[in-house]
């Protein structure tokens, strides 16, 4: 029996880093969720964040956004609650806050994450004594590529 594929939550950069540019780091690790190595999960918080700047910056990729979102997991966004816990337990900003809640909510083994600004902290480490971790996408690559 073939072992299941990890489950990777991706934060909204990667998500608009892929639509943005079809050749660069990110449109290859959710290729490989459309070919099945991973399981790509995205919430809705993510989706509108993502969304909210390719129309900004460059509107004619939007389209190039939906394809990508064919092949991922779209997971419920957290609860008001968790995001709290998330600022609380976890020292992320608000704003970055849904983006860890839904990812621990789902029960994500990676979070995958352009942003050392406010994930760096947790790069590369176990989230709280749970099996999620934060990664590059330059080390998600390695994992997954």
């Amino acid at each position: 029996m073939a072992a299941e594929s990890p489950t990777v939550f991706l934060d909204a950069n990667i998500l608009f880093s892929a639509a943005y540019d079809p050749d660069n780091r990110a449109a290859i690790l959710l290729a490989e969720a459309r070919e099945g190595r991973c399981i790509g999960l995205i919430s809705p918080y993510a989706v509108e964040e993502a969304r909210r700047s390719l129309s900004k910056k460059r509107p004619e990729t939007v389209s190039s956004l939906d394809r990508w979102l064919r092949h991922l997991r779209i997971v419920p966004d957290a609860a008001p609650a968790q995001v709290r816990d998330a600022v609380a337990r976890h020292l992320v900003p608000v704003e970055d806050a849904p983006i860890l809640a839904a990812a621990l909510q789902a029960g994500a083994e990676y979070l995958v994450t352009g942003d050392r600004t406010h994930f760096g902290h947790l790069m590369d480490r176990a989230v709280a004594g749970l099996p999620l971790r934060v990664l590059s996408l330059a080390k998600a690559l390695t994992l997954f590529g």
